[in-house]
């Protein structure tokens, strides 16, 4: 039985999959012996499907031979050495530069999967398959029988050389910096290289991963903003990624191009926050009619004094 088909029957065994489903699936294994044609006859009749013990101890007997033959796959596939007379290199950033060349392979693992990644062209990274199952003799669908492992470290490479514009991680933060770390990148500001493009990203130290067109978008609207009009006054101070930079005459400050500036951690400085959460409420307070209004929120009570500055008490 091929994979797809065990993939079916489980899908048979399924407590929790529909009447169609089962239907579907049993229309396709109808072929084998297994499945007899007086039990497709009743299917219009049938709620439920029941798969007889018989069935399910052939089942777990095809899937443990599937499962061991996978484990033996994953060896071979960690043995090679060298695909069509090119040699398999580590996935490895040297000074957290990552470079994918179109025609070569690069073994990477994480969390027990081993795959071999390529660059098919262009700017498109993944698992090589065919060029594995060649290797080692089977064919490229039986590489693996759940290959979702390979995939999503496939996808995940992929998407960081993606012409989208955009990277959305399909692993966990903490899987983010697990990742990255064994092909040795470490947070901050790192760049993947294929043939054609250089893609560039911030990998933050909780593991959140940014493309560098975001991050300089927030670091040059902050450069806009005109700290003035939120009380900051010239040779004042203000702190981003713990580096202070001091606000000018013209109410600005000058950050660095490579600057990282995220609005959503605790790297912003606070008296900044509060300055602009309080230029927020004296817009609301002055709307409301100024001095002598309340604005109340489940913590605190916002008014303005006599000078029309924001008056803070906690409840």
């Amino acid at each position: 039985m091929k994979i797809q088909d065990l993939a079916l029957m489980q899908v048979l065994l399924n407590n929790r999959t529909s009447k169609t489903d089962k239907l579907s699936s049993l229309a396709q294994l109808s072929k084998y012996n297994s499945i007899s044609s007086n039990t497709l006859k009743r299917l219009g009749q049938l709620d439920t499907i029941e798969i007889s013990a018989a069935s399910k101890k052939q089942l777990a007997a095809k899937q443990a031979v599937t499962s061991k033959l996978n484990v033996v796959g994953n060896q071979a596939i960690q043995s090679l050495k060298s695909i069509d007379g090119k040699e398999i290199k580590e996935l490895r950033a040297v000074n957290n530069v990552l470079e994918i060349k179109a025609g070569n392979y690069y073994r990477v693992s994480s969390n027990g999967t081993s795959t071999i990644l390529t660059n098919f062209g262009g700017s498109h990274v993944g698992v090589a398959y065919g060029e594995i199952g060649n290797a080692i003799g089977v064919g490229s669908s039986q590489v693996y029988t759940d290959n979702s492992g390979a995939e999503r470290l496939a996808t995940f490479f992929d998407d960081l050389t993606s012409t989208a514009g955009y990277f959305a991680s399909n692993f966990s933060k903490e899987e983010n910096l697990q990742l990255l770390g064994s092909v040795g990148i470490q947070p901050g500001w790192f760049t993947v290289k294929t043939d054609e493009r250089t893609f560039t990203h911030y990998l933050r130290e909780d593991g959140a991963i940014y493309p560098q067109y975001q991050v300089q978008g927030q670091r040059d609207a902050f450069m806009k903003e005109n700290l003035f009009d939120i009380g900051y006054k010239p040779g004042e101070k203000i702190t981003f990624n713990k580096v202070e930079y001091v606000v000018d005459e013209t109410g600005h400050i000058n950050l660095p191009k490579d600057a990282p500036v995220f609005f959503d951690t605790n790297d912003v400085d606070p008296v900044y926050r509060k300055r602009q959460q309080h230029a927020t409420i004296k817009e609301q307070l002055n709307l409301m009619g100024g001095i002598g209004q309340v604005l109340t929120t489940s913590k605190y009570e916002f008014s303005l004094d006599k000078d029309g500055n924001v008056v803070e008490k906690e409840l």
